[in-house]
């Protein structure tokens, strides 16, 4: 039997390079970019982690207990110790 050929879609044609191919691959497969999304918009939230949450998750004030969220520049608010949740 005959070596079979590739597909006329996995030859790469004149100019165009095996990265330019790897990305038009993984552009088609939904799965793949809903996964590199997904991770785009951890690496979003985690770059603006300080302008989310300014206070230490630690940092006690027992004045500030159980505030509602938005009070005080706390996101979702204090617990009894008067820490960010």
């Amino acid at each position: 039997m005959p070596p079979s050929s590739p597909p006329e879609s996995a030859v790469p044609e004149r100019g165009e390079s095996l990265t330019l191919l790897a990305f038009r691959r993984f552009r088609k497969n939904k799965l793949a970019m809903g996964s590199a999304l997904f991770i785009g918009l951890l690496v979003a939230i985690a770059l603006f982690v300080p302008w989310l949450a300014p206070a230490h998750f630690a940092e006690e004030d027992f004045l500030s207990t159980y505030l509602k969220p938005g009070q005080e520049g706390f996101l979702l608010g204090t617990d009894f110790l008067g820490r960010d949740v």
